[in-house]
């Protein structure tokens, strides 16, 4: 037996499809099921969505975009930026928002990631600063 036969076999096994499968058929792939839409999305993409404007002023849009994406993704509430970084770091196909800021530049759409996986700790050091102000 060679071993392509071999993984031919193995593979349904395993639960990856072969190289040029799309795996539709296979009932033993793992599927990731799309994120459940947040609150937020609608805003969200529609700051995504903002009309490009002529190539002269496309870095300062991006820059805009990005800056009223960081600080609407900063209003989070902790457990929501979690689930907002896990979305936008892993991308589902389904999930229109996180397609839209796949589509960012890679060190922009690390900034946010950056912002999001930060708000706990926002989050945290408001409240002990909210506890001193209050002891004081």
């Amino acid at each position: 037996m060679t071993s392509s036969t071999a993984l031919s076999r193995l593979r349904p096994l395993l639960g990856c499809a072969a190289p040029d499968d799309d795996g539709d058929d296979d009932p033993h792939r793992y599927r990731r099921p799309p994120p459940r839409p947040s609150p937020d999305d609608d805003a969200l993409l529609a700051i995504v969505a903002a009309p490009r404007p002529a190539v002269g002023a496309l870095a300062a849009h991006f820059d805009r975009l990005e800056a009223r994406l960081a600080t609407r993704l900063a209003q989070l509430a902790p457990a929501a930026a979690h689930a907002m970084h896990a979305r936008l770091a892993h991308p589902h196909p389904d999930d229109a928002l996180a397609v839209a800021v796949a589509g960012l530049t890679a060190p922009r759409r690390q900034r946010l990631l950056d912002g999001l996986a930060g708000t706990r700790r926002r989050h945290a050091v408001a409240r002990a600063a909210a506890g001193w102000a209050r002891a004081a």
